[in-house]
């Protein structure tokens, strides 16, 4: 984790560090964290910014969407920073990675929901892209509607006190539980009892403190099964290459 906690650091070091890393594609071409660091880097420092056709940081994202490649600690930094990012190029890129992962189980909830509360930590993570970006992810199945909606139960977790922009993500919270027919966990429960007021949040946040789980959810049942398969079709197309690797 020390790279990716350099890359949110932004700091000289971490440019020199990248800059060192970079050669090291001619060497070392199936490691590519020094593509996710440098992904990282840029996206940090321009993460306001449009989409640049002369310097495109899209590209740096790419090893994220191939097949059945691993994410590191900094890949997932580099796919949350692409998530939250103005520049809709890298974007759309880190959407597509994430659909992909969730449907063959690269993607780990419980790590990604890490590495998004550590960015969050900062106060200045938009949350209305990652609303909209997550919504993109979660119509694509019902296995992503599921892993939706367990990432924002840690992210909502972790809110102490609740962010001014936190209607963008209870409202996507709102539509994915109703469709699944599930409920909170007992921490993101508890964290909502921050808001306060007659606000949209603070509606929103009641209305999901009020919402049950239903044990017999479709849905919910559904998305365990996409999730076995996914894994069960990778683990037998690595299983194929490991028989012939040519």
């Amino acid at each position: 984790m020390a790279l990716a906690s350099l890359a949110l650091d932004g700091s000289a070091a971490a440019m020199v560090l990248f800059g060192q890393r970079l050669p090291l594609a001619t060497v070392t071409p199936a490691n590519t964290d020094w593509a996710m660091a440098a992904a990282a880097y840029q996206l940090l420092v321009f993460l306001d910014d449009k989409a640049s056709s002369m310097e495109p940081i899209s590209q740096w994202l790419l090893p994220l969407v191939d097949v059945d490649r691993g994410w590191s600690d900094i890949g997932r930094v580099a796919l949350c920073l692409g998530l939250v990012s103005r520049d809709d190029q890298a974007r759309g890129v880190a959407v597509d990675a994430l659909i992909e992962g969730i449907a063959d189980g690269r993607a780990d909830a419980a790590r990604l929901s890490e590495t998004l509360v550590e960015i969050s930590g900062g106060g200045w993570m938009k949350l209305n892209r990652l609303a909209g970006s997550l919504r993109e992810v979660s119509r694509t199945s019902v296995l992503a509607e599921r892993f939706v909606a367990g990432v924002l139960d840690r992210l909502i977790a972790s809110w102490d006190p609740p962010p001014r922009e936190g209607h963008h993500v209870l409202g996507l919270q709102v539509e994915l539980l109703t469709s699944l027919r599930h409920a909170l966990s007992g921490e993101a429960r508890e964290a909502l009892s921050g808001f306060k007021g007659s606000g949209k949040a603070a509606r929103l946040a009641g209305q999901l403190r009020e919402m049950t789980a239903d044990e017999a959810s479709p849905a919910m049942r559904l998305a365990a099964i996409e999730a076995a398969e996914g894994r069960l079709a990778r683990a037998e197309r690595i299983a194929a290459c490991v028989a012939d690797p040519a």
